[in-house]
């Protein structure tokens, strides 16, 4: 009865070694994919492009502060008591309006670029998800989880390929 239970258990145990040897893996280096994708390149390219008028616009304000400081300092001694008063109100005013504009420039900026991230990711993903069926993966883990893999498994370059091509 033993001698059957650990024939079985070999059996099972050569059945499972078998089945692994037909079980493929891959991995692929997320991280290095985001960094040389071209339409991550190009997607800061559009941020950066629509939101250089609210940009010029803050560094314009910030100027405008400058100015006035300086104004203020170098005509300390000659101004009236009223003429203080109404620099300091107008600092007051322009640090006031460039904090809320900053805020909302920053604001927007963070909601354009994570759209942006999105769609490349997707981008990836759908590459990622070709390769696997194209070359018949079985699982296919990102490089960042994995605690060991051997380079003949990482598809991180056939991934780079695949989204740097337009037709891809």
């Amino acid at each position: 009865m033993l001698k059957k239970s650990i024939m079985t258990f070999a059996l099972l145990f050569m059945a499972a070694s078998v089945q692994a040897a037909d079980f493929r893996i891959g991995v692929v280096d997320t991280k290095a994919v985001l960094s040389k994708a071209p339409q991550l390149k190009a997607a800061n390219d559009r941020i950066k492009q629509q939101f250089q008028e609210r940009q010029n616009e803050l560094v314009e304000l910030q100027k405008q502060g400058e100015d006035l400081k300086a104004k203020a300092k170098r005509d300390q001694m000659t101004m009236t008591g009223a003429q203080r008063l109404e620099i300091d109100r107008q600092l007051q005013a322009l640090d006031s309006q460039f904090s809320l504009k900053q805020k909302f420039f920053q604001e927007d900026i963070k909601i354009a670029t994570s759209q942006e991230q999105q769609k490349v990711a997707q981008k990836i993903n759908e590459a990622i998800q070709k390769i696997a069926a194209e070359d018949k993966f079985d699982l296919i883990l990102a490089k960042e989880v994995a605690i060991h893999a051997v380079p003949a498994i990482d598809i991180t370059d056939k991934v780079i390929a695949m989204i740097s091509n337009p037709a891809g």
